[in-house]
């Protein structure tokens, strides 16, 4: 009786289905849940790793990376555009503030 409990112990630790003894000498499951839901868990492991592992799912990856890596490409050159519009702008008028103070004088 002891080493049966022990045993049902480990089995349960274990997450194995362990057998409870009936008085006509079938054996009934005790818990089974544990079981199946390890089992669901295996399942929806291989399935994401099959999904992830496939080749549409790289392509689709490798799309978007290339797609940050413009837009930040993009974004970089817009702020140069901007900065040198700026900079064309600031002389613009520095120019026309210049012309204003020789004609002042």
């Amino acid at each position: 009786e002891n080493t049966n409990s022990g045993t049902c112990a480990l089995a349960t630790l274990l997450s194995v289905v362990c057998l409870k003894p009936l008085d006509s000498g079938q054996a009934e499951a005790v818990d089974r849940t544990g079981l199946t839901l390890d089992v669901v868990s295996l399942g929806f492991l291989l399935l994401q790793l099959r999904i992830f592992k496939s080749a549409y799912f790289l392509h689709v990856q490798n799309h978007l990376n290339l797609f940050a890596k413009f837009a930040d490409n993009g974004v970089r050159l817009m702020n140069k555009l901007l900065a040198e519009r700026l900079d064309a702008q600031q002389k613009n008028e520095k120019e026309v503030l210049d012309d204003i103070r020789a004609r002042v004088e």
